[in-house]
């Protein structure tokens, strides 16, 4: 399995269409992001197109705000103490959990970019230390969390037992536009990029690590469509 066949099929698993631990790799081979990428091109156009669709039917009366293109996280936990990123020494430590933001109680715009946003700092986490604690507690279907969690937990135990690790991983949603769209029936979606970028390297206990010198065996680039419905005070997140 390469470094890139580990994070695209980690990516895929969150959208319906595999397991995302293919970029992320278990061996030293690599294979190029454009060769990963083009077996999900078709099934990710007909979301595309959709996307662009609703989008373009949104009105202005329906006055949601703008939040931009990028979806990232940047509120956490730090109680477990000052964070050190991790080196080719050594993984990080002190890892900062995301923080689910009040406003995603509310059934509005604002509750849907709020979980949208913990989802993402979610992913990071698990990246950054296998664990599936914060994606669990994210809004995203039960389905796709079995999923690829399942179908990748030997990739994330690994990274768990301290046997690999990266240097930075990254988890940010692009989205196409800076807004989501009101779905006719309830709720709201919005479709974009996920993009998983591991870091400068990859690291082993044994002291050897692995430069990334080609950002197409670092970072992957997935077409994804959110879809979330509210019910019963707490939103569901699908992906497409």
């Amino acid at each position: 399995m390469s470094p890139h066949d580990v994070t695209r099929r980690a990516a895929l698993g969150v959208v319906g269409a595999g397991s995302v631990i293919a970029l992320a790799g278990c061996t030293a081979s690599v294979r190029p992001v454009d060769a990963a990428a083009s077996g999900s091109s078709s099934s990710s156009s007909s979301a595309s197109s959709s996307s662009s669709s609703s989008a373009a039917s949104a009105s202005a009366s329906e006055s949601i705000k703008d939040y931009g293109t990028t979806i990232k996280n940047d509120k956490y936990d730090t109680s477990a103490g000052a964070y050190e990123p991790a080196t080719r020494e050594h993984p990080a430590k002190n890892i900062p959990k995301p923080v689910l933001d009040d406003k995603a109680k509310e059934n509005s715009a604002d509750g849907f970019y709020a979980n949208l946003v913990f989802m993402a700092g979610a992913l990071k986490y698990l990246f950054e230390t296998g664990s599936d604690e914060m994606v669990n507690k994210s809004a995203l279907a039960q389905s796709e969390k079995d999923g690829f969690l399942k179908n990748d937990q030997f990739f994330f135990d690994r990274i768990k037992d301290g046997e690999i690790w990266f240097g930075n991983p990254q988890v940010t949603f692009a989205m196409r536009s800076p807004r989501p769209s009101k779905a006719s029936g309830g709720g709201y979606n919005w479709g974009g990029m996920m993009v998983i970028d591991l870091g400068e390297f990859r690291a082993f206990p044994d002291g050897t690590s692995e430069d990334y010198t080609d950002e197409k065996q670092r970072k992957t680039e997935t077409s994804v469509y959110f879809q979330g419905k509210y019910s019963d005070g707490a939103w569901q997140i699908k992906t497409f």
